[in-house]
């Protein structure tokens, strides 16, 4: 599964170590809602199936995505077992719980960052424009890349070793799995601004009923692939899957040093966001436009910077523990249980 270049991993000589650390920050979280995203995509799928194939009304539905009750997961193990939809189920489940997993695994890479940090941190290369590299695969000479790629992945299989030196998450393969998921944590494919803008839009859309395609914008779909294969195929065995809980597990033990201060500065910069906009000075060319764009920006930012999402933001700077930035990540919580399961029956495959 390690086939991911450090071409959009290196720290440029010349790129200034806050701006890298900035972007690897902002996309972590950004890839914490797509995950969501695709959760709810994977839940919506797995409704259908309830609805259409195990006579569940919907008012019978689990109100909350990320669990699933007792009776859910019976009816689930009976569709699996279906010759219609029964590897479909199987799919869809694995996909969830795997995305569940991710979240929880994000939320201690957010909450100790400098382990990321440093895993794109060095070496230097020799370029006028050091960004644009940062942002392209044109780069460097390919055998001192791939070296580069070796001493990075070996330094942080050590790393990863250690921290869980005497447990059986020793093992070679959860070690490796877990290599594989740092190489997407913090990148969306080569990190370019246009790859970052596909799931901005996925993620902030005023309508939820069409999702297709967030796993492949984020860069998700390989990754989910290739993990699949190691989980049973059964329901309660992807419920209760020993190799999801081993990655989780070994994962954390490297992650264990909570020193991020990124949700303190997110809400410093958000609390007076609007004087930011209010204040800015047009250039010449755009005064026609000035009190209309204060007026738009005004009115989008009160629909986002609810009082909810402010005093979480404020407890989360005040407390930047996995456990907290997980759940306030958890943005399906926000949605009822219409949004949720909204779909198009007659036209499944566009709207799930």
């Amino acid at each position: 599964m390690n086939n991911v270049s450090s071409n959009y991993g290196l720290s440029p000589q010349g790129l200034q170590e806050s701006n890298l650390k900035q972007t690897i920050n902002r996309i972590m979280v950004l890839q914490v809602f797509a995950q969501d995203l695709c959760i709810l995509q994977a839940v919506r799928e797995l409704s259908y199936y309830l609805r259409e194939y195990g006579q569940i009304s919907e008012d019978k539905l689990p109100t909350d995505p990320y669990l699933f009750p007792t009776e859910i997961i019976i009816k689930l193990d009976k569709l699996s077992k279906n010759d219609e939809v029964g590897v479909k189920v199987l799919d869809a489940f694995k996909r969830c719980r795997i995305y569940a997993t991710f979240q929880e695994m994000w939320s201690y890479a957010i909450a100790c960052p400098k382990i990321i940090h440093d895993f794109y941190g060095e070496p230097a290369t020799n370029t006028e424009d050091p960004l644009s590299v940062y942002r392209t695969t044109d780069r460097g000479d390919p055998k001192i890349l791939k070296a580069y790629d070796e001493v990075r992945d070996k330094t942080f299989l050590n790393n990863l070793a250690k921290a869980n030196h005497g447990t059986p998450l020793q093992d070679p393969t959860i070690l490796q799995c877990c290599l594989d998921i740092a190489l997407h944590v913090g990148r969306i494919n080569d990190n370019s601004q246009s790859n970052e803008e596909k799931v901005v839009k996925d993620v902030f859309r005023e309508d939820f009923s069409y999702i297709k395609d967030i796993d492949k914008d984020a860069n998700f779909t390989q990754l989910v692939n290739d993990l699949m294969h190691y989980i049973p195929d059964d329901i309660v065995g992807i419920l209760n899957s020993t190799f999801l809980y081993s990655i989780n597990f070994a994962w954390q033990k490297l992650f264990s040093d909570y020193q991020s201060n990124l949700f303190d500065i997110i809400y410093n910069r958000i609390i007076n966001i609007e004087g930011r906009f209010t204040s800015s000075k047009p250039s010449e060319s755009q005064l026609d436009y000035k009190n209309e764009t204060d007026e738009f920006m005004l009115n989008t930012l009160s629909k986002w910077k609810i009082p909810m999402r402010m005093q979480e933001l404020w407890e989360l700077s005040r407390d930047p523990s996995p456990i907290a930035i997980s759940a306030a990540l958890k943005s399906l919580d926000t949605f009822d249980k219409e949004q949720i399961y909204k779909i198009n029956i007659q036209n499944k495959q566009k709207k799930i």
